[in-house]
C-alpha cells in the first residue's frame, strides 16, 4: 500500500501577501510580530499562511479556522488527531511544507553552506553532513520527539520510509514517513 504524501515548496524570497495576518490565527499573528529579524518572520509567516490554505482547501474550513495546535513538546499539529499530520522546515530561501493524511512525518531541508566546523566532524563532504543531519532531523520530527530523539534516530529510522529530497540545487532534505511501504510523492511548488 502507497502512502500519500503532499510536498509543498515555498519560495520564501516571495512578498507576503498585504493580507496574510487574514490567513494566520491571532496567536500566530502575535508570535510573527514578535520575531526578532524580519528574515524569521518572512519564514514563519509564508509557510504557516501556505500550510492554513493547503489544509483549508483540504478540509473545506476557512484559512483561520484550521485547528493548529501545539503539542507538550511545541510541535504544531491538527486538533484531530487522526491527521492530517504535516511537518514544516525552511531553509535559506526555500520552505517545505509535508503533508500525510495517514500517517506522522517528519521533513527536513537545509541549504548546502559552508560551516569550516563540518571538516572537524568526522571528514566527509558537505553534502554528506547535511544530508545525515536532515534525515537525521526528519525521523526526529516525525516521531514527535524533535532532537530530544535524536539519538535513537537510527533505531527509529527502521519502522520508517525514508525519501532522500532534492527539490532545488544547492539544497538536500529528508521525509521520514511513519508507515510501510512505498511513498508516493507529489511536489507542489507555490
Amino acid at each position: 500500500m502507497k502512502t500519500r504524501v503532499s510536498l509543498l515548496q515555498v519560495d520564501l524570497r516571495a512578498e507576503l501577501p498585504g493580507g496574510w495576518r487574514a490567513t494566520l490565527s491571532p496567536e500566530e499573528v502575535w508570535k510573527a510580530e514578535g520575531m526578532p529579524s524580519a528574515m524569521r518572520k518572512q519564514e514563519f509567516v509564508a509557510c504557516r499562511a501556505a500550510l492554513r490554505e493547503y489544509l483549508a482547501a483540504q478540509l473545506g474550513l476557512e484559512a483561520t479556522r484550521v485547528p493548529i495546535v501545539l503539542d507538550p513538546l511545541g510541535k504544531p499539529r491538527l486538533l484531530a488527531p487522526n491527521g492530517p499530520h504535516f511537518s514544516i522546515s525552511h531553509s535559506g530561501d526555500i520552505g517545505l511544507i509535508a503533508v500525510c493524511d495517514s500517517a506522522p512525518l517528519g521533513v527536513d531541508i537545509e541549504e548546502l553552506r559552508g560551516f569550516p566546523e563540518v571538516s572537524e566532524l568526522g571528514g566527509g563532504s558537505l553534502r554528506e553532513f547535511f544530508e545525515s543531519w536532515t534525515r537525521m532531523e526528519a525521523i526526529a520530527k516525525a516521531t514527535g520527539l524533535g532532537l530530544l530523539g535524536a539519538d535513537q534516530a537510527d533505531e527509529r529510522a527502521s519502522a520508517m520510509k525514508l525519501v532522500r529530497l532534492e527539490t532545488a540545487e544547492g539544497y538536500t532534505g529528508y521525509l521520514a514517513v511513519t508507515a510501510p511501504g512505498e511513498v508516493d510523492l507529489s511536489l507542489c511548488v507555490l
